[in-house]
């Protein structure tokens, strides 16, 4: 009986503040938890010559910041690249999956425009969370693939964002493949496709919410087509 009783007295003590004899408090020792995600900016104006790490160092592309970004430098970061006003021609790639997340946020879909010069895609979205916001999406064309203005394949949010004349033949606005694709408080207008003529989800998840869609074409979905 004794041995037992001492047993569980040495279990008792063995998570408490002791003085003397008397148990006095429990110690408790949580994990630490993980680092939370740094928060980095990066900055893009027309015509900027600089490493994309300050406004006034700004660099001319969005590309350059995307590289710069996914580099190696900012892994499990959250990044903001900030897009001044202007009209920016690319057609640009994007693979988000070394960031916490990425956020592209242009000044306004009314000053902000990315021309897509129809050489293919505008953006294409291979992997990672990406949210795109304050910009126009225009002028993709992609003759025998999908996308015209975004192909997504990865986790992405389109908010208050403009999407109009762009082509493709599936997704002319905007084609989702096993992705995940948000659209909110955003128009997609005046895209053509053979199948979704403004976004065309494929084997993926599709929210649109207070969003604009219209005045686009298709044999098949000229809004939405949903597979």
């Amino acid at each position: 009986m004794g041995a037992r009783r001492g047993r569980s007295l040495r279990t008792l003590l063995a998570g408490s503040l002791v003085f003397g004899s008397v148990a006095v408090g429990s110690v408790v020792v949580d994990s630490v938890p993980a680092s939370a995600a740094t928060a980095v900016a990066l900055y893009v104006a027309v015509g900027g010559t600089g490493g994309c790490t300050t406004l006034a160092n700004a660099c001319g592309s969005m590309q350059t910041a995307f590289n710069i970004a996914t580099g190696g430098t900012y892994n499990g970061d959250d990044v903001t690249i900030n897009v001044a006003a202007g009209t920016y021609t690319e057609n640009d790639s994007i693979s988000a999956s070394s960031l916490n997340s990425l956020n592209i946020a242009g000044a306004g879909a009314s000053t902000t425009t990315v021309n897509g010069n129809q050489n293919g895609s505008v953006l294409t979205v291979s992997h990672g969370t990406v949210t795109i916001s304050g910009l126009t999406i225009e002028n993709g064309t992609v003759g025998n693939g999908t996308g015209g203005g975004i192909f997504n394949g990865g986790n992405l949010t389109v908010t208050d964002t403009t999407i109009r004349g762009n082509d493709a033949l599936g997704g002319g606005g905007i084609e989702s493949f096993g992705g995940t694709l948000t659209v909110s408080a955003s128009t997609i207008s005046g895209n053509g496709a053979q199948a979704g003529g403004g976004i065309e989800s494929v084997e993926g998840t599709l929210t649109v919410s207070g969003s604009t869609i219209w005045g686009n074409t298709a044999i098949n979905g000229g809004g939405i087509a949903s597979l």
